[in-house]
């Protein structure tokens, strides 16, 4: 388990889901050694939140927060 990581991003609206996302600014490969989904333990203003990092295509990871 790697330590807790603390960061602020703004929450940016996804176009064309009800949804937003963060944008993960670390490198997931070097962190986990995948490029792939990641399940991740976040919290939002003090509100725990589970989900996944994901690459989506992108030059980032991203945090969908429904």
């Amino acid at each position: 388990m790697n330590e807790p990581l603390e960061f602020e991003a703004p929450l940016k609206a996804h176009k064309g889901m009800d949804a937003h996302f963060i944008e993960f600014p670390f490198d997931v490969e070097k962190l986990y050694g995948t490029r792939g989904q990641v399940k991740v333990k976040a919290t939002f203003d003090g509100v725990p939140y589970r989900g996944s990092l994901a690459k989506m295509g992108h030059h980032c990871h991203f945090l969908l927060v429904r």
